[in-house]
């Protein structure tokens, strides 16, 4: 479960970097391209997160410590907050203040992923840890 739950952080880096790629662009009216991939990272990005509550959710303990100190929750719910708000006319009219916006997200993406895999992860990564989840 931890090689999927890795898989998916290298997919959600992938969309993210296609995404900071428009985001250097001023002014660039939101188009298919950036549609899909802001679709794409919503996409694996809500089913990765409820993914890993069903991993920690079956490892209590240390887990369940270290996923309230990411707040999974108030992460999904803020980034379908920041989804439903930001609509592609609304993008496009507000174009700097979007990409202000987005840019902060994902880095608050990059700094949860990076601390899940260097102090989360391995502690689930432990014998017998897994097998509580089957």
């Amino acid at each position: 479960m931890i090689d999927q739950l890795m898989e998916d952080h290298d997919q959600i880096r992938d969309t993210a970097a296609t995404l900071r790629a428009f985001l250097i662009e001023d002014g660039m009216p939101i188009g298919r391209w950036f549609a899909t991939a802001r679709w794409t990272l919503t996409r694996h990005l809500l089913r990765h997160l409820a993914t890993e509550e069903v991993v920690l959710r079956g490892h209590g303990g240390a887990a369940q410590t270290a996923s309230a100190t990411v707040a999974r929750g108030s992460f999904a719910q803020h980034y379908r907050q920041h989804v439903s708000h930001w609509t592609p006319e609304r993008i496009d009219r507000e174009w700097p203040r979007y990409r202000q916006e987005l840019g902060a997200i994902l880095n608050t993406l990059d700094r949860r992923m990076t601390f899940e895999e260097r102090e989360i992860y391995p502690k689930l990564s432990r014998p017998g840890a897994i097998a509580a989840t089957a």
